[in-house]
C-alpha cells in the first residue's frame, strides 16, 4: 500500500518538520516519569543530606549544555535532507551520490536518534551522581541505587519510543519522496531493523519499562520520608 494514502495530511505537507519533531514526545514521557521519580524518591534523600540546591543546579547546567548539542545534531541530520527533498518535489535531477547519501542517511535516521537520545539521558548517571559527590557532603547510598533507576527507565522509555516515532514518520512522509524509483533495503550502507529487534523494542518499550521499573523499585533501598501512597511498591 501507498504509504502517501494512510499518513496524515499534515505529514505529507510538512514530511522534513513532523519528522524531526517526532522524538518530541517520548521524551517529554520520559521526563514525566523522571520528574515524578525525583520528586517521591529522590528529593527526600537530597533534603536530609542538603543537596537539593547543588542538584536542581546540576539540572540547570545540565539541560543547558547538553540538550542543546543533542538537538542541534539531530537537526543538522534533520536538514541535511533538506536541499535533495526540495529538488525532488520539484521533480529535479538530483546526483546521484548526493541522492544515495540522503536516502543511507534516512533510512539510518531512527538509528541516530535513538542514539543521540541515549547519550543525552544514560550519560546522566555519572553526571548527577559525580556533581553530588563533589557537593562537599556525604551521599546517601540510596542515591546510588536511585538516581540510575530514574535516569535509566526514563531513557529507555524515550529511546524505543523516539526510534519507532522517527521510524513511522519518515516512512509514511519522506520515504515515498526519495525512494519512488528504488527499494530502501538495497541503498548501501544502511542497517535495517530486523523483525526480531523490532519485537525487542517492542517488548522493551511496553513491557520491560513499566514492569522492569516497578522490579528495580522493589529491590531498591527505601528511600527515607518516602509517602507511601504515592510509592508504587509501598
Amino acid at each position: 500500500m501507498d504509504a502517501s494514502l494512510t499518513a496524515p495530511r499534515g505529514l505529507l505537507r510538512h514530511p522534513l518538520l513532523v519528522t524531526a519533531l517526532a522524538p518530541l514526545i517520548p521524551h517529554v514521557l520520559g521526563s514525566v516519569f523522571n520528574i515524578w521519580y525525583n520528586m517521591v524518591i529522590i528529593d527526600p534523600l537530597l533534603r536530609a543530606n542538603d543537596l537539593r540546591e547543588r542538584f536542581i543546579l546540576t539540572i540547570i547546567i545540565w539541560n543547558a549544555v547538553a540538550y542543546p548539542i543533542g538537538l542541534g545534531i539531530w537537526m543538522r541530520l534533520i536538514f541535511s535532507l533538506r536541499p535533495a527533498l526540495r529538488r525532488l518535489l520539484r521533480a529535479e535531477s538530483v546526483g546521484e551520490e548526493e541522492l544515495e547519501t540522503a536516502r543511507r542517511r534516512l533510512v539510518n535516521l531512527p538509528w541516530y536518534g535513538a542514539l543521540i537520545t541515549a547519550v543525552a539521558w544514560l550519560l546522566c548517571i555519572p553526571v548527577f551522581l559525580i556533581s553530588l559527590s563533589w557537593g562537599g557532603r556525604a551521599l546517601s547510598p540510596q542515591l546510588f541505587a536511585h538516581l540510575p533507576i530514574s535516569f535509566a527507565v526514563s531513557g529507555f522509555i524515550a529511546i524505543t519510543q523516539s526510534f519507532f516515532l522517527v521510524e513511522l514518520s519518515s516512512h509514511w512522509g519522506l520515504f515515498p519522496i526519495f525512494f519512488q524509483n528504488a527499494r530502501p533495503h538495497l541503498t548501501k550502507g544502511i542497517y535495517p531493523i530486523s523483525l526480531r529487534m523490532r519485537g525487542l523494542l517492542w517488548a522493551i518499550s511496553a513491557g520491560i519499562c513499566p514492569i522492569g521499573s516497578l522490579l528495580l523499585l522493589i529491590f531498591a533501598p527505601a528511600s527515607p520520608g518516602t509517602n507511601p501512597q504515592w510509592s508504587v511498591v509501598r
